[in-house]
């Protein structure tokens, strides 16, 4: 069991419900019971791929998605990194957050 804790301006899709239980075991089924749940959520956490948007931030307890990549399995995090510098490189990916590139630009 999880709680997902819903930001103010995405409360008015939840019926204003602050914190939502959800038995998920993954983020991705977490969001995808969340947009079930919810289908007017559905816009503001996924892309129209799918995937999560890029200013959705994803928590484990206390610590940021990455935070706790890094202390739990470090090398899990490089291989992503390096999957997304490779995508980067190959102008098959492009982000839209100049802090991911220039994380990137210092694991080459």
């Amino acid at each position: 069991m999880a709680t997902v804790i819903i930001p103010t301006p995405l409360r008015k899709f939840t019926n204003n419900t602050a914190r939502l239980q959800v038995g998920s075991g993954t983020i991705h089924s977490t969001v995808q019971e969340l947009t079930l749940n919810f289908p007017d959520l559905k816009k503001h956490l996924l892309d129209e791929g799918g995937n999560i948007r890029s200013y959705v931030n994803i928590f484990i307890g206390n610590d940021d998605i990455r935070a706790f990549l890094a202390r739990e399995n470090p090398a899990a995090l490089a291989a992503i990194a390096n999957c997304f510098a490779r995508l980067h490189e190959a102008s098959l990916w492009v982000t839209r957050r100049n802090s991911i590139a220039a994380s990137l630009r210092e694991a080459s």
